[in-house]
């Protein structure tokens, strides 16, 4: 799973969710200076950065034009971003991770039998580090070419070593009813959790994902597949 990083570079300190899920291939906007060179390239300002668990890689997602929606929220936003009729252009680490999105589908038609483990150990090991700390690239920017250049790593080298969440049904029941009576921090689906801010709220489908910001496990196996 390819997730954005997320567009808040403002001292939050802390991935987008789903990003921050460490199993995943969370993926940083890298500015490309409007240059075709890559030498250039840096991070782009508005990309999250966490120190903690850093973006894996970065990819292109400044000024990328892509389909205009006609109508929409951007759209009626932002005419200026418009491109002729047909197209749009727009910033953001949703669009760096379209970017990682096709790369890792030229992967697997080059390497169908690559697990969701060796294909992240790939994209990492092949990119290019940017002049960043690795709290905002972290291993670099993505490069297909020299991903392919490398051997695909065993099943144990490329497994993820982080401990899988698991969920206690009673706790997580126990911290809503608290919540719903007002005694403790909003967890779970409220204004903080998993249905307000961080999820639905302005992170995901507020301006971060589709306004100003935008325009501007291991799934069951060691193997991860």
């Amino acid at each position: 799973v390819i997730a954005a990083a997320g567009n808040q570079a403002d001292g939050t300190g802390r991935l987008d969710l789903p990003a921050a899920d460490p199993f995943l291939i969370a993926v940083g906007a890298s500015d490309t200076r409007h240059t075709a060179n890559p030498d250039d390239d840096g991070v782009a300002d508005f990309s999250s950065r966490d120190a903690i668990r850093p973006p894996d890689v970065v990819a292109p997602g400044t000024a990328v034009v892509s389909l205009r929606v006609p109508g929409s929220t951007l759209d009626l936003e932002f005419p200026a971003a418009r491109v002729g009729e047909t197209f749009f252009r727009g910033s953001g680490t949703s669009q760096a991770a379209a970017v990682v999105s096709g790369l890792v589908a030229l992967m697997l038609q080059a390497r169908p039998d690559l697990t969701p483990n060796q294909v992240k150990a790939l994209l990492k090991a092949g990119a290019v580090d940017l002049p960043a700390d690795v709290s905002a690239d972290g291993a670099g920017r993505v490069d297909l070419a020299r991903a392919l250049a490398l051997q695909t790593p065993s099943h144990a080298d490329a497994a993820q070593s982080f401990a899988p969440a698991v969920l206690d049904l009673v706790v997580l029941w126990a911290e809503l009813r608290d919540e719903a009576l007002g005694r403790a921090p909003a967890v779970g689906a409220g204004e903080n959790g998993w249905t307000g801010r961080s999820w639905s709220g302005r992170s995901w489908s507020g301006r971060s994902w589709s306004g100003r910001s935008w325009s501007g496990s291991d799934w069951g196996a060691a193997d991860g597949s």
